[in-house]
């Protein structure tokens, strides 16, 4: 079987796109954001205002916001960075709470992992939350009086999980998306090496990992299995061969490039 090397182009590349199209949003739950649906793919979501100046949330605070994954089929994916509400009875009891909900409503579906109907509070970080469907809503509510804390801190990424389906470009996840190999789930590309995890263990972080966050200081050296970073256009380096698209690390494309080597004896 004889096959050139535009056929591999354009079975892996797609199209050239750029890495840094997209921005995650910031979001609080506080002000305008409050009482909208927001269609997102990837947002950080504070309970307040300038976090990093103000030490505390407020009293009589109360917001509700619905996020919807704005892919179909994508569920969304919350992962706590902190969180400090210590307004709570001595049997446990939130007096000050975030609820969230697997629903596009308010009081519907409470997540067991985020104390379901009693809401969240205190400062122990709860598991990574997952959807059911494209839909979490989150209440945060305050008091009158209490004492303040810190606050939260959450990203929340829209994913589609590997086992739910087969994706519209093959089994794994389509050129236009990375793979989190550990958690058998897949993010938009352009979430790659942004400082923020969005794949549960954080494979989209890592230096030395399939998103290789860190630039290339030295001439590289030819590694099929290693996906390489953007250059300076935000275009994705990868194998050295092509400028393609950012997600082109799934093992779906791996066993597709490595049955080309293996079966085109013009290739090398």
């Amino acid at each position: 079987m004889q096959t050139s090397w535009l056929s591999i182009f354009l079975l892996l590349s797609h199209r050239i796109v750029n890495c840094a199209a997209s921005t995650n949003q910031i979001l609080y739950t506080q002000g305008s954001d409050c009482g909208k649906e927001i269609e997102l793919g990837s947002a950080t979501v504070y309970s307040h205002y300038r976090p990093d100046t103000v030490a505390h949330y407020s009293h009589s605070q109360e917001c509700q916001i619905t996020f919807i994954a704005e892919r179909e089929n994508w569920k969304l994916q919350v992962k706590f960075e902190y969180l400090d509400i210590p307004d709570f009875l001595y049997n446990g009891v939130c007096t000050d709470a975030l609820y969230l909900y697997d629903s596009n409503t308010i009081g519907q579906r409470a997540f067991r992992a985020a104390g379901q109907n009693g809401g969240l509070c205190g400062n122990t970080l709860p598991p990574i939350i997952t959807s059911t469907g494209p839909y979490i809503s989150v209440f945060f509510r305050t008091d009158v009086s209490g004492v303040l804390g810190r606050g939260f801190k959450f990203e929340i990424s829209a994913v589609f999980q590997v086992e739910d389906g087969v994706s519209s470009d093959g089994p794994f996840c389509s050129l236009n998306d990375f793979y989190c190999f550990l958690s058998s789930t897949c993010i938009e590309s352009a979430w790659l090496c942004d400082g923020i995890s969005h794949c549960a263990n954080g494979e989209d972080e890592d230096d030395n990992g399939a998103s290789q966050c860190n630039p290339l200081e030295e001439s590289p050296v030819f590694d099929l299995f290693t996906p390489r970073t953007t250059d300076s256009a935000g275009r994705c380096l990868f194998y050295l061969l092509f400028l393609i698209d950012c997600a082109s690390v799934s093992a779906y494309n791996f066993i597709i490039f490595w049955w080309f080597i293996e079966n085109d004896s013009e290739m090398f």
